[in-house]
């Protein structure tokens, strides 16, 4: 299109060079530094004033749909929510505050005091639209947030954790394995694949942090050897915490009692009563049952546990 001087509209009117570049969530969590700062309007500080609210559980919504035309900003809005309460370290997250405190002093303060502090920080989970089912793009997305502080997961980040959650049948089941793969890697400083040994408790296994050495490692990319090795913890090891043998015939009491004759001396004597309650009480996931799964191999300790 031109106007009656013959030159093209493109070169009387074109778009700031720094809004060229549209915001994707899920990559510009990593590099922030690279998203133009965000402009502040009244609907936007409006959405942060409800925000605040909902985080002082004045009220009970916790979700919002932002609706906007394209480029309205609402994916940079959603950067700086995200920023504000998992990470405000960010030099853009700084400018953005900065531009906010001159827009509306009141709201920054707010948000300086009381959502800015060490223990109001979270874990972020980025979930977009993709090209598969919604349970595994929110297993992949819980994957990423469970190993993001993680220096060994570029055969992890996912792929078979994500499909493991999917194939549990139980999606609460599998959030919560994610979740203490990462508690233990935060708190006990274990490597992701001693971490996910760790956890196996929630899956009604045994623990043992040194089960997935086994899988080589020019194999851990492979998605069908993990899925072989749980296949083999379900198969091989979880039945024995219920007191049945992996072809499913049930262990009786008497036997259960020599067998810890035979081995208790190779048992510090400290485990002796959660291994004793194990075996007088009922068949099933019991208390007794729960507690003797935390017993297993860790790299420094010997291997204590059930079923060989």
């Amino acid at each position: 299109m031109t106007n009656d001087a013959g030159i093209p509209l493109t070169e009387l009117v074109w778009p700031e060079e720094r809004y060229a570049r549209s915001t994707n969530l899920e990559l510009s969590t990593r590099a922030p530094d690279e998203v133009p700062d965000y402009e502040f309007t009244s609907k936007a500080l409006r959405l942060l004033e409800e925000v605040l609210e909902s985080s002082q559980d004045k009220y009970r919504e916790r979700a919002w749909s932002v609706v906007g035309p394209y480029g309205a900003g609402k994916s940079t809005f959603a950067l700086f929510l995200l920023q504000l309460f998992t990470d405000a370290s960010s030099r853009w997250f700084q400018q953005c505050f900065a531009q906010l405190e001159h827009v509306s002093s009141g709201i920054a303060h707010r948000l300086r005091a009381e959502v800015l502090i060490p223990e109001g920080q979270y874990i972020p989970v980025v979930v977009q639209g993709a090209r598969m089912a919604p349970d595994l793009a929110f297993c992949r997305a819980l994957v990423k947030a469970a190993t993001h502080s993680s220096t060994d997961v570029s055969w992890a980040s996912e792929h078979f954790l994500a499909r493991l959650n999917c194939a549990l049948q139980d999606l609460e089941m599998g959030i919560l394995y994610i979740l203490v793969t990462q508690e233990a890697m935060a708190e006990q400083s274990l490597p992701l694949l001693h971490a996910l040994g760790w956890a196996l408790p929630v899956l009604c296994v045994p623990r043992d942090t040194t089960f997935f050495e086994a899988i080589p490692e020019r194999s851990r990319t492979h998605t069908r050897q993990w899925q072989r090795f749980y296949q083999q913890a379900f198969n091989k090891r979880a039945p024995y915490l219920l007191k049945f043998t992996p072809s499913q015939q049930p262990i009786p009491s008497e036997q259960l009692h020599d067998m810890w004759e035979r081995v208790q001396e190779t048992i510090p004597a400290h485990l002796h009563p959660t291994v004793e309650a194990f075996i007088d009480a009922s068949s099933g996931w019991t208390a007794e049952t729960a507690a003797l799964s935390h017993l297993g191999a860790c790299p420094r300790n010997a291997k204590i546990g059930v079923g060989g």
